[in-house]
């Protein structure tokens, strides 16, 4: 199978991919910038507009995260609305390399219920009536609305802004 294809066959197998990857590059920068006391905390059902929480040095963020290939033509994101509700509720589109699933750059939004629109998401695959119904929790965003961030350590300041180093433990 060609890696294209696999994008598409495998999609389920790669968000995981992609969402581990994230979650290790993210903790990698933030240890590297000597901060080690962070929390990340799942979301085990997909219905509250987050896949991540995370806690590092007072700030907390409820993460929706997005991907897409880099070499892809994707002009929107179908978002779920309930991020607008959330503490620190934000949106990261994960773009990638086919090939190496290497991440970034990335985009980001702030989940304001205005940047959201109005515009209400539909299902992908139609009904039995050959109807694709409208998903009401769900609202599409355009490219434009998200700002873009080059790599990790951008969106770590876009995530927890100015990272202040925690003082050393004594040995």
């Amino acid at each position: 199978m060609t890696d294209d294809r696999a994008l598409y066959a495998y999609s389920s197998a790669r968000e995981n991919v992609l969402e581990h990857l994230f979650v290790g590059k993210l903790l990698q920068t933030l240890w590297c910038k000597g901060v080690h006391d962070v929390e990340v905390l799942r979301s085990e059902v997909d219905d509250c507009g987050y896949d991540l929480v995370i806690e590092c040095q007072g700030v907390l963020r409820h993460v929706q995260l997005k991907s897409s290939h880099r070499e892809g033509k994707a002009s929107r994101q179908t978002i779920n609305s309930k991020i607008s509700g959330k503490s620190g509720g934000c949106v990261v589109w994960m773009l990638f390399d086919a090939k190496t699933l290497e991440l970034g750059p990335f985009r980001w939004l702030e989940g304001q219920p205005s940047q959201l629109g109005n515009k209400i998401g539909r299902h992908a695959k139609a009904n039995s009536k050959g109807i694709k119904t409208s998903r009401p929790n769900t609202r599409v965003v355009t490219k434009k609305a998200f700002s873009r961030i080059a790599d990790m350590d951008g969106l770590v300041h876009q995530l927890f802004g100015d990272i202040k180093s925690p003082k050393r433990l004594s040995a």
